[in-house]
């Protein structure tokens, strides 16, 4: 839809006793228009930057010795009439706006009818002084560098023949941001800078010898740095002058890491960016399928590196230590046990075509978090699918528990490198977990602890957390027990005890168990097109294998055209995926060069929305999803029972309530269970107690 057109006429006062023209130069009144329109667009509470391209300047005489200078735009024609009587800028300058065919004055209206956000792409020339001034910093920054005993190698020297691309600006306060890239190289020092036009990426490319030689035509490799600086201006009202001022941001690299071999990895993430667009332009072409878009966690990938992306986004090691070792004919046994006696509990032939904890449990349900520098995605997952059980088997009311807790006393994990749904959950077992406030996250931003495994030493001692609600696991009973895989001593190699633990697989028994307990523990092999999933039912198409993932199955549906699909929670933020309403989220982090662009007015997401989750397809294991999955048991709540203990002895009551309930006649296997707790948590504290 074309933006309507705009008129605005700015008003410059000329002494009658002038006796020179009444009109400037072209160049003249451009410059003094868009130097006062910074200035009132700062002024009006803009935001983003003004449209500012002109494709005429029309000076014309005018009545009282006044000048009209009209600059035609495609946004909107400006209309300024010029007078050199008055002495300040503001006096000089006067602005009204066009509206309904009446001028009217200045108003936020002109923000969105003329506005762009962010960064825009800038076609005209580059300054020379601008493109030596950004070198000149770099210079005698990486010179402060060396100075102060850091080896930044040795002279840099502009490269005469490659322009400058990726130019933007943007408006900020009193000034403009711009952004563009330069190329260096090693060598004697050359401030050369005769072209300075802004060239396209793929002419870039060709200069660079990114398919070729790796050097241009005056030698040596080039090596490109994305610079940002401001730039101010000051009007001088005697002379009409405006002079211009600069302040250097920053550089990307950064002074002292510009090399060559710099250049070598930035010419290796541009190949991985192109990649990128490539599969997400792709998939997003294909009908019916799930969509893709760039977002930040695909950007870590490519600027980061694998290793260091897995370190970061992935983390479970359950299925490499489990599953090689498991009875898997035993354990898919129990599976359909569990599944079958969900259906005759809740009365069911099947199970529904569609469930979601969401709906059927809403209060139970907190906005995913995220694991942010830490692989600790078995932890996340682990304790959101606990936590839902402690809500919905208990008071119908939400809690946030610590995973910082659950990483500290993960005995037989190796904390943010990786760690096991049996470590989790023998820590609640063992330890107890508390709420969030109690024992925040801070692995997310430190990337510690790590270890070969962890051990307990920084597992706090249950009395450190006076005041603070305390909640522990349990064992299974004798039900729960003939329904789940359980290790025990000795069984899998180098897999400790893990008697609250209780695997499974299969697509009716993890429907089975999320109807019971609320949602599931479950891994699967994360693949190259999965962190730029967008919304929809993910189904991979990439043969690049990442690793493991650990997240939370909290549902299950199909679409109209009936594909299957499970619905996950994740633990990579609430902007990543698609929203609590199956659609992509409003709202997108990242922000830079190669986001998604359609996206980068979204600063804030919808009201009410929640993201984080996504589908995918269900019923054929895709990606391992069905293959294992995992829950565990809150100390004084089972299925069917509503009572909430207080204490080991209330929790014996509570377990032969809920025992009675599903089976009759099963108080004694109840107090059984309650005596096998208390030799496993010393001090026989109940599932609610308070420190």
């Amino acid at each position: 839809m074309a933006l309507p057109s705009l008129a605005i006429f700015l008003v410059f006062f000329i002494s009658a006793s002038a006796t020179s023209t009444p009109c400037p130069s072209k160049a003249t009144a451009l410059t003094l228009a868009e130097s006062f329109w910074r200035w009132q667009w700062v002024a009006l509470g803009c935001e983003g930057g003004f449209e500012g391209d002109v494709l005429e300047v029309i000076l014309t005489p005018a009545e009282h010795g006044l000048c009209e200078v009209i600059l035609v735009r495609p946004k909107g024609d400006l209309r300024i009439l010029y007078d050199q009587s008055k002495t300040t800028f503001d006096e000089k300058m006067a602005g009204q706006m066009r509206r309904e065919g009446n001028w009217v004055g200045l108003d936020a209206h002109l923000c969105s009818e003329t506005s762009f956000i962010g960064m825009q792409p800038l076609t005209r020339p580059i300054r020379k002084e601008q493109i030596t001034f950004a070198f000149e910093q770099i210079q005698r920054l990486r010179a402060q560098e060396i100075k102060g005993g850091r080896k930044c190698g040795g002279d840099l020297a502009l490269h005469s023949d490659l322009g400058v691309t990726h130019a933007e600006e943007e408006m900020v306060a009193l000034g403009v941001e711009k952004k563009f890239t330069i190329y260096v190289k090693e060598g004697p020092v050359n401030t050369d800078t005769t072209e300075t036009k802004v060239v396209d990426t793929a002419t870039a490319r060709r200069r660079l010898g990114w398919f070729g030689s790796s050097s241009s035509s005056d030698g040596g490799a080039a090596i490109p740095v994305t610079v940002r600086l401001i730039m101010y201006e000051q009007w001088h009202g005697s002379d009409n002058n405006i002079t211009r001022s600069y302040r250097f941001v920053s550089s990307n690299p950064s002074p002292c890491r510009i090399s060559a071999a710099t250049a070598k990895n930035m010419q290796k993430n541009i190949m991985m960016m192109d990649d990128l667009r490539d599969t997400v332009s792709r998939q997003n072409q294909r009908a019916g399928e799930w969509q893709a878009r760039i977002n930040e966690v695909a950007l870590d990938h490519v600027h980061g590196g694998p290793d260091a992306w897995r370190r970061k986004y992935l983390g479970d090691r359950t299925k490499e230590a489990v599953l090689p070792y498991l009875d898997k004919e035993r354990l898919k046994q129990k599976s359909e046990r569990m599944a079958d006696a969900t259906l005759k509990r809740l009365g069911l032939y099947e199970f529904p075509l569609s469930y979601d904890v969401r709906k059927a449990h809403p209060t139970c349900v907190l906005p995913p978090r995220s694991q942010d520098s830490c692989g600790s995605c078995w932890a996340f997952a682990a304790v959101g699918a606990w936590e839902k059980q402690v809500c919905k088997l208990g008071d119908g009311h939400a809690r946030d528990l610590s995973r910082q807790r659950i990483i500290n006393c993960g005995e037989s994990s190796f904390g943010c490198d990786g760690g096991h749904a049996y470590t989790a959950y023998n820590a609640i077992l063992r330890d107890g977990v508390v709420p969030e406030s109690c024992a925040p996250y801070t692995s997310g931003k430190s990337g510690a602890p790590v270890g070969e495994p962890l051990g307990t030493g920084l597992c706090k001692h249950k009395s450190t957390y006076s005041g603070c609600d305390m909640y522990f696991g349990r064992p299974p009973n004798t039900i729960e027990a003939d329904k789940g895989q359980f290790i025990r001593d000795g069984e899998v190699s180098g897999v400790p005890n893990s008697p609250s633990t209780s695997f499974l697989m299969g697509e009716a028994a993890i429907q089975g168990a999320i109807m019971t307990y609320g949602a599931v523990w479950a891994g699967f092999t994360v693949f190259g097109d999965f962190q730029s999933y967008s919304h929809g039912v993910y189904k991979r198409r990439s043969n690049q294998e990442l690793g493991g993932h650990a997240v939370q199955l909290i549902g299950w549906g199909q679409t109209d055209n009936g594909q299957k699909y499970w619905i996950a929670e994740n633990s990579w933020g609430d902007t990543w995926g698609e929203n609590q309403h199956m659609q992509q989220c409003s709202q997108q982090e990242c922000r830079g060069d190669f986001c998604d662009q359609s996206m980068a007015a979204s600063a804030s997401k919808q009201h009410g929305e929640t993201c984080g989750y996504f589908r995918i397809t269900r019923g054929e294991n895709h990606v391992g999803i069905e293959e294992l999955a995992a829950h565990s048991f809150v100390q004084g709540l089972e299925p069917d029972s509503t009572h909430v203990p207080q204490s080991s002895e209330q929790f014996a009551e509570g377990a032969a309530i809920g025992a009675g309930v599903a089976g009759g006649g099963l108080l004694v296997v109840a107090g059984i269970a309650a005596a096998v707790w208390k030799l496993f948590c010393s001090g026989g504290r109940g599932g609610y107690d308070k420190m």
